[in-house]
């Protein structure tokens, strides 16, 4: 049916209706709220794994990064495994545990925090007298109160609130009642009641929060207990776990005293101290107190390398400085030195990312190192760089470019260099403000292919390479119009496409589950390809890859491992280049993963059972037949003395055969086992296998005792 203009115009008209409000609803989703108004009321001054901030006027969180300003009316949240560190501008420090949420509210009376869920502390020792403001933290209808005291506080969603008093005091006010809480007092407040405990066992060391460090990840520290004497008749127990219920890990010490020293790794616990009075045989309980473990190691610097030299010609030139990131960090001390030992310090300059650009170093011999700043109080991080040498001289000529890729004499299939420009690039001095690059098929470039110039480092020229043997170079040309030297001359060469040749499984391949387990590990590999990209795994239950198993993709390696089920199966691999082009496909290849037979069950000799021979010439085996098998095999032991004598095997096709040569049995102990197997015809290669089956049984002569004798042609049986 076709539309009128008049419903082509409703049409277009709804159309554009639902992609404009679409799109302001991205905008609004996803645009940065302008803070340019807000009053700033902290810093975020350490995070450890995922922190996020949702302002006030926005619905969605966004992931923060140390050194944060934190605003009036944000809410602060911490996922698993994670923590955060607030500090505030009047010197209040908030620090929040793994999945912990606040929101912050000030007034010029107060400093309000309404806590969620989650575990938090308060400290307020670097308050001034000046500034003093109460802090006020609510939860489901409780209120605690503190001037320059010290608190912890969890809250479950939907459970009680409990509340510790680490230094000085706190007032409570739950439902109107208000209540005062000193140090070393604890409450549990709920819908119903608050109940005050007092805290008979007083924990000294660690403090709460406390964190120590440990120079290496297989390392251990001698983590210091410490409680005042407790009076009575007590049993004491130190207990340190990994959760704060006490469930996950724990070490239980039992300690006389008021310390004990125990080696721990890095991580986070909590310890407690409980105590069963001997006469009254009640429990008395510590508080709960949380301290970290945290690598401290070295921080390893990146670039420049020790000993390099850079060059320039008129203008300083700027040096990246670049190291590895590391945890537990608020930010790094750049400091640069004219001496190794780091005293005649030129600058010390603190970031919160691993890189620093300098742009005012002239010609000398410098030092330099990094420092880790720690964000939390309490914490020294000593885990620095080692001290690395950097040389400036100034040269009348710019060294010329550095080529960086394509390595020197790189391989490239043709099929990608058709598919994908090849990109050319280079590192060049900051006085170089264009590059030339020069592409020829000798090493003179007397037969020059290509010849262009460009304001980058890289380009990636639109031109047709056949197979053979290339070569390139770069000059680059100054401000007023001077050129350096060439670079160094790289080889570079086109070569056939390759194809992607299938190793593992082989074509028709069979195989078999090694046990009862669900499924059979089977290792895929494919040739090595001289091409730079990714391989796609296709596993399909069709030879048309319309129904696939399962798909994997790999980079780092020419073989992939995966457990597949019992089934006939496809396989085949597809290259892809650095940009996820398809550049080739394998032809595909069958293979068939089979199931392990089924047990047979020995029917005769019966396990347990006891044969009499007096009138047998020979013992029939039997067993019931495994679906598939086309062979089976039996075998016959004896068991002397504890040990296992091997007499027989018998293969057979059938589910029995019979033991006629009597001269290799005697009276006593023996058991019989049966495996089936599935054999390739033509080749009697064994494809698959059962588990084995023993039945023991014994066999005897007649029920007279000694004396008896029976004679049978070449052997004679005495019991």
């Amino acid at each position: 049916m076709r539309l009128s203009r008049s419903d082509l115009l409703v049409v277009g008209g709804i159309s554009s209706v639902i992609i404009t409000f679409s799109l302001l609803f991205y905008f609004d989703v996803t645009r940065k709220v302008d803070l340019s108004g807000s009053e700033v009321v902290g810093t975020l001054t350490f995070k450890r794994k995922i922190a996020q901030r949702k302002y006030s006027s926005q619905v969605v969180w966004e992931d923060v990064q140390q050194k944060t300003p934190v605003y009036n009316y944000d809410s602060i949240r911490t996922a698993e495994l994670s923590e955060a560190v607030i500090k505030l501008k009047d010197g209040t420090e908030i620090s929040l545990d793994e999945n912990s949420m606040i929101f912050i509210s000030l007034t010029d009376n107060e400093v309000g925090i309404d806590f969620t869920q989650g575990s938090i502390k308060a400290s307020r020792e670097d308050v001034s007298d000046k500034s003093l403001k109460t802090l006020q933290i609510k939860s489901q209808g409780t209120t605690v109160s503190i001037d320059k005291s010290d608190v912890s506080l969890t809250q479950e969603s939907g459970k009680e609130l409990s509340l510790t008093v680490n230094k000085g005091n706190a007032v409570i006010d739950a439902g109107g009642e208000k209540q005062t809480l000193k140090q070393d007092q604890k409450i549990i407040a709920s819908k119903d009641e608050v109940k005050v405990f007092e805290l008979s066992i007083k924990l000294l060391k660690p403090e709460p929060r406390a964190y120590f460090t440990s120079p290496s990840a297989n390392s251990k520290e001698n983590i210091p207990f410490g409680w005042e004497k407790v009076e009575g008749p007590f049993d004491l127990n130190l207990e340190i776990s990994s959760d704060a219920l006490f469930e996950k890990g724990s070490i239980k010490r039992r300690v006389v005293g008021e310390s004990q020293a125990i080696p721990l790794s890095e991580g986070n616990y909590y310890w407690r101290l409980t105590g069963i009075n001997r006469n009254t045989k009640k429990m008395e309980l510590s508080e709960i107190r949380r301290f970290s473990i945290v690598r401290d190691d070295a921080i390893r610097i990146i670039s420049p390398e020790n000993k390099s030299v850079v060059y320039y010609r008129t203008e300083l030139p700027m040096i990246q400085l670049k190291w590895t990131e590391t945890d537990m960090v608020s930010g790094y001390r750049v400091s640069i030195a004219r001496d190794r030992d780091m005293k005649d310090v030129l600058s010390s300059t603190e970031v919160s990312s691993p890189s620093l650009s300098v742009f005012d170093l002239a010609k000398g011999n410098y030092f330099w190192k990094v420092n880790k700043v720690s964000g939390i109080s309490g914490l020294e991080l000593k885990g620095s760089s080692p001290v690395y040498q950097l040389i400036i001289d100034k040269r009348n000529q710019v060294e010329p470019p550095r080529l960086i890729s394509p390595s020197e004499n790189k391989k490239i299939s043709q099929i990608v260099a058709q598919k994908r420009n090849i990109v050319f690039s280079w590192k060049k001095s900051d006085e170089i403000v264009k590059s030339r690059i020069d592409i020829g098929s000798d090493q003179d470039f007397a037969r020059t292919i290509h010849t262009s110039e460009t304001d980058n480092n890289f380009v990636a020229p639109e031109i047709d390479l056949p197979v053979g043997k290339y070569f390139w170079r770069v000059t680059g040309i100054l401000g007023d119009g001077a050129s350096t030297a060439a670079s160094e001359i790289r080889g570079l060469e086109i070569i056939k496409s390759e194809e992607v040749v299938l190793v593992k499984p082989e074509e028709n391949e069979i195989m078999a589950l090694e046990d009862d387990s669900s499924g059979q590990d089977i290792n895929f590999s494919w040739k090595k390809i001289d091409i730079d990209g990714s391989f796609m795994l296709e596993i399909a239950r069709n030879a048309s890859f319309s129904d696939i198993y399962r798909k994997i993709e790999t980079s780092d390696f020419y073989s992939a491992e995966d457990e597949i089920k019992p089934g006939r199966y496809f396989w085949r691999i597809t290259m892809k280049d650095t940009d996820g082009n398809e550049l080739m496909k394998s032809p595909s290849r069958q293979f068939t993963v089979l199931k392990q037979l089924d047990r047979p069950i020995g029917v005769a000799p019966a396990d347990g059972s006891v044969i009499d021979m007096i009138d047998k010439n020979s013992i029939t085996f039997s067993w019931k037949q495994s679906a598939g098998a086309t062979s089976y095999r039996m075998s016959l032991y004896q068991e002397r003395a504890g040990m296992a004598q091997w007499i027989t095997n018998i293969d057979t096709t059938e589910n029995r055969c019979e033991m006629g040569d009597l001269k290799k049995l005697d009276v006593g102990s023996f058991y019989w086992t049966v495996q089936a197997y599935d054999l390739e015809k033509g080749t009697n290669r064994v494809l698959r296998k059962s588990p084995v089956t023993r039945n023991n049984f014994r066999i005897k002569l007649g029920s007279g005792g000694s004396g008896l004798k029976i004679k049978i042609p070449d052997v004679i049986y005495i019991e």
